[in-house]
């Protein structure tokens, strides 16, 4: 069997690779239905392993907002980070059931606000607006973060870009519950 960058096999999903259009049309589709196989299935499972240097957080944020229906539908969503979850991996690694976030010893994850949508202005109106929707996004990456981890001094150390964490720090900081060797 050939694995590619974005595969899925029985309730594991695999990203290795860019959030961009190739991995939303490889698993978007895949997870919903899988989503929708194992709710009220007697204590369901699924299973993401990341190792992803990030990309289009828009994407992201759809993987992790069909992760978080899983779990109201009572499914446990069991993140594992093998080695890389920058950016918008770890966005998406630290949405797993708490208690059931992994990282290898080797893993690491990259917080940062990252970059917000900035188009080609055309008028001062729309370069307000621009700037509006930014803040918004800065905002909310700060939520998803205070929601899901316990990073000390959050705001001061994603205010500079390439904030690498490693897995001990992961752990202690909550962005992972457990160390891989823990996974049985």
């Amino acid at each position: 069997m050939k694995f590619e960058s974005i595969h899925h096999e029985e309730n594991k999903f695999f990203i290795l690779a860019d959030f961009d259009e190739e991995l939303q049309a490889g698993i978007i589709i895949p997870l919903t239905c899988k989503i929708e196989e194992l709710a009220g299935q007697r204590d369901p499972v699924i299973e993401i392993y990341i190792n992803s240097n990030g990309g289009d957080s828009s994407i992201a944020m759809h993987i992790i907002h069909l992760l978080e229906l899983a779990q109201r539908r009572g499914i446990t969503v069991r993140t594992i980070v093998m080695r890389d979850a920058y950016s918008a991996g770890s966005l998406l690694a630290i949405v797993g059931t708490p208690g059931e976030r992994y990282i290898s010893n080797y893993g690491e994850h990259l917080i940062h606000y990252g970059q917000s949508y900035n188009p080609e202005y055309r008028s001062p109106l729309q370069a307000d607006r621009s700037a509006a929707r930014t803040k918004r996004w800065f905002g909310n990456m700060l939520d998803h973060y205070k929601r899901y981890a316990d990073v000390p001094n959050l705001e001061a150390v994603i205010a500079d870009d390439n904030f690498f964490i490693p897995a001990n720090k992961c752990i202690r900081w909550k962005l992972a519950d457990k160390d891989i060797s823990k996974l049985c």
